[in-house]
């Protein structure tokens, strides 16, 4: 429930701020940042034992873009990982990627949404 509680309402937030109006070229640079940045991880994922401990150690450190690549490396091993998709999706949305933000949150509700339908979270 606090997972889906979570999304729900940074999905909302992340609706109204995509709203406000941000350019197409705008976020077609977010994307092609967003795909240098995991490219990036990914190579140093190796060294990492745990992407989501890099993750959320970023984070605490204020290095949202950082803290975004670690958990897109998580994402890499398990694409259904709610949680880890509603993280990014906050490192996005501090990092000021409203775009790439709404994306991940997306992902999340649908992702924690199926999971409730299929009764493997108590609502």
């Amino acid at each position: 429930m606090r997972i889906y509680g979570s999304v729900l309402s940074v999905a909302m937030l992340a609706a109204f701020l995509i709203g406000c109006g941000v350019s197409a070229d705008s976020r077609a640079a977010s994307v092609l940042e967003a795909r240098r940045a995991a490219i990036v991880a990914r190579a140093t994922a190796e060294a990492m034992p745990d992407p989501r401990e890099a993750g959320e150690f970023a984070m605490a450190g204020g290095e949202y873009r950082r803290a975004a690549e670690h958990y897109s490396v998580a994402i890499e091993g398990a694409p259904e990982d709610a949680d880890a998709l509603f993280q990014r999706g906050a490192a996005w949305m501090l990092e000021g990627e409203l775009y790439l933000a709404a994306d991940d949150f997306a992902a999340a509700w649908a992702d924690a949404e199926e999971s409730v339908n299929k009764g493997s979270i108590n609502q």
